[in-house]
Formats: C-alpha cells, sequence, structure tokens
C-alpha cells in the first residue's frame, strides 16, 4: 500500500487489530452469529471447530445467505 505513511507501515499488525472479535462454532446459526456481531458491535466473528479457528464470517456473509 502505497498510501500509508513511513510511520504506519512501521507499526505491527497486533497494534491495529481488534482482539476480542468474538467466537462461533461452527454448527452456530445465522441467528446466532448475527446477534453476537450486533453485540459486540464487530463486522465478523471467527468460527472455531473444537477451539481451532477455522474460518471467519462476515456481516457481508450474512446478508448474502439471509438475501
Amino acid at each position: 500500500m502505497n498510501d500509508l505513511s513511513p510511520e504506519a507501515e512501521a507499526v505491527p499488525v497486533a497494534d491495529w487489530m481488534s482482539q476480542d472479535t468474538g467466537r462461533v462454532d461452527v454448527a452456530a446459526s445465522i441467528s446466532e452469529v448475527s446477534l453476537l456481531m450486533s453485540q459486540r458491535k464487530h463486522s465478523c466473528v471467527i468460527v472455531c471447530e473444537q477451539d481451532k479457528a477455522v474460518g471467519l464470517i462476515s456481516e457481508r456473509d450474512v446478508v448474502r445467505v439471509l438475501a
């Protein structure tokens, strides 16, 4: 990305990331996912299977399922 200042380029991603996005099990329903996103005011949540992250679901994914 050429738009970033050298100072911004030097900042580790850990300093910018959200640390508590929420997690759902792979068996969670779309209703559960959308409720968690709404409660936490996040646009995505991590999808886990047996405590291992296996994916990410976003607001866009939820809208696509419900459309």
